[in-house]
């Protein structure tokens, strides 16, 4: 390699490395003034993400998607989800591409696909009258909590509440 090449290669390096730096000081006056200059950077080769993903502790909270439906009968019921049952008492920690959908309507912001969700569970799930999509989460407990048996609340809110014409 020239020396041109070699020279070219270690200012990228450089560059990279203190973009990674600039993110793990995140925060910090030399990360923020570090990200400050590299921003562009970072948006292309997409450093800029959150590194506590990878850290060695669960996530604070998790998250999952319930169905439920009202029959005919006015009896509620849980509708299977996409992805299927899933513990409610542990972290999910191996990802599942196929659930992303899931996780994209946990948000009200997405009414369109709510909505089309919505109306999709009434037709496969044809005796009932009402679907709610709701989102359920619950917070990790501390090591101290898990230790003395606490069992974490679920917290529920409604996203979605569909009508199903017949």
């Amino acid at each position: 390699m020239s020396l041109l090449g070699r020279v070219l290669t270690s200012l990228l390096l450089l560059l990279h490395l203190t973009a990674v730096a600039g993110s793990l000081l995140i925060g910090t006056p030399p990360g923020d003034w570090i990200r400050q200059h590299s921003r562009g950077y970072e948006r292309l080769v997409g450093v800029y993400q959150g590194w506590s993903m990878f850290a060695p502790n669960p996530p604070i909270v998790d998250r999952w998607m319930v169905f439920v439906g009202k029959d005919q009968s006015g009896e509620w019921v849980t509708l299977p989800p996409l992805m299927g049952a899933r513990e409610t008492v542990s972290v999910e920690w191996r990802y599942q591409r196929a659930g992303k959908l899931e996780r994209n309507l946990m948000t009200t912001s997405r009414r369109r696909a709510l909505r089309a969700y919505g109306h999709w569970l009434c037709e496969v799930h044809d005796s009932m009258v009402t679907v709610n999509v709701e989102r359920h989460s619950q917070r990790s407990p501390s090591p101290e909590d898990r230790r003395a048996g606490a069992t974490p609340t679920v917290e529920r809110s409604t996203i979605r509440t569909q009508r199903c014409k017949r």
